[in-house]
């Protein structure tokens, strides 16, 4: 990982790692959280540190664990193993130690915490009560390729004005295919021309983030996951990478 962020670093590229997600594919082999939830707790917070303690000469933002609003699903989904996902409490908990252990190494760093924007975000200020940004994720066109929808960023505007924290898109996107859905390279341009324009519009945000660089070789599922990527699997540029190059030289 240093060669990574110090290639990163060296071209003015700021790095925003995600500490502590805990997804089971992420996890060392063989750690289960319903095991032993101090001892994970305990072994989250060290890991943090120790991240923070190596780059915070280099990384400014940390974003603690990922989607707490959403664990549900990504248990539904066999994304993390364990009833202790479920647990309002050890969320808590959790939040606060690696938000605690952050700012222990670093006390000038932020920490973010993200939300998936298709769940209710009515009630959030609790969960956010730990960082000190608040990042959005979402994909409103996941299930259906058009209309192209960017109304759902004023989703973002409203989160930051409930938490009255600086707020963040950490993740959004549209897939490129399959053309069988209706998807297109086209209407992914089309898309991050109009989510870049959104965000650039609403003062309360901070930053915008397009999922994904590149698409992989390794396929998902379902089939649309392949093609999220501004670069396809064989290194070339699709016509969003050109979208958010210009939309990013606009702003120098």
């Amino acid at each position: 990982m240093d060669t990574f962020v110090d290639v990163l670093t060296a071209h003015g590229i700021g790095v925003l790692p995600v500490v502590c997600c805990g997804y089971q594919r992420f996890l060392p082999y063989g750690l289960k959280v319903d095991s032993d939830r101090n001892a994970y707790l305990k072994r989250a917070t060290l890991h943090a540190k120790l991240l923070v303690r190596r780059y915070k000469d280099k990384i400014r933002y940390w974003q603690i664990e990922n989607e707490p609003n959403w664990w549900h699903m990504h248990s539904v989904g066999g994304w993390r193993e364990g009833s202790t996902w479920l647990n309002a409490d050890f969320r808590s908990q959790l939040l606060k130690e690696l938000n605690n252990a952050v700012h222990a190494e670093d006390s000038s760093a932020w920490t973010i915490i993200n939300l998936e924007a298709d769940a209710k975000l009515a009630k959030v200020a609790h969960l956010v009560a730990e960082c000190d940004m608040v990042g959005v994720d979402f994909y409103p066109n996941y299930k259906q390729a058009s209309p192209i929808d960017v109304s759902i960023f004023r989703k973002a505007k409203s989160v930051a004005e409930k938490t009255g924290k600086p707020a963040m898109i950490v993740e959004t996107g549209y897939p490129s295919g399959p053309a069988l859905r209706g998807y297109s390279p086209a209407k992914q341009a089309e898309y991050v021309r109009k989510a870049c324009s959104e965000a650039l519009a609403i003062d309360a945000l901070n930053a915008i983030g397009i999922w994904r660089y590149s698409d992989s070789a390794w396929k998902s599922f379902p089939l649309i996951e392949n093609h999220f990527g501004l670069i396809d699997s064989r290194g070339h540029h699709k016509p969003a990478w050109t979208v958010i190059s210009e939309a990013a030289h606009n702003l120098m």
